[in-house]
């Protein structure tokens, strides 16, 4: 069952990335909430799992992890781009204003 929600995480956060590839940041916070979802029932079910268990649950942490950070750059990269494109346009603002005035 632990296993399950794992993968489940672990598929979610990859339609996440995809998701941030295509710039719909609205549905991969949408997904986050899913998988955020899957995180709290967890920790209700956790208890001590065999060492094979454990590992699998590791590696699988573990490249949710490479895939989150890699979501992470992309949303930074997409914040700068959304500063200078508001910047730019208060550029123009303060521009045509002088023109105006």
């Amino acid at each position: 069952m632990r296993k399950n929600i794992f993968l489940s995480m672990l598929e979610i956060t990859k339609l996440m990335h995809q998701l941030a590839i295509e710039h719909n940041w609205d549905q991969v916070a949408e997904k986050e909430h899913k998988r955020q979802d899957l995180i709290n029932e967890l920790r209700t079910m956790l208890s001590e799992d065999c060492q094979e268990t454990q590992e699998i649950i590791i590696e699988i942490i573990k490249e949710m992890n490479v895939i989150n950070t890699e979501i992470n750059n992309m949303a930074i990269e997409e914040n700068k781009d959304y500063k200078k494109a508001i910047m730019d346009l208060r550029k123009g603002e303060k521009a045509k204003n002088l023109y105006l005035d």
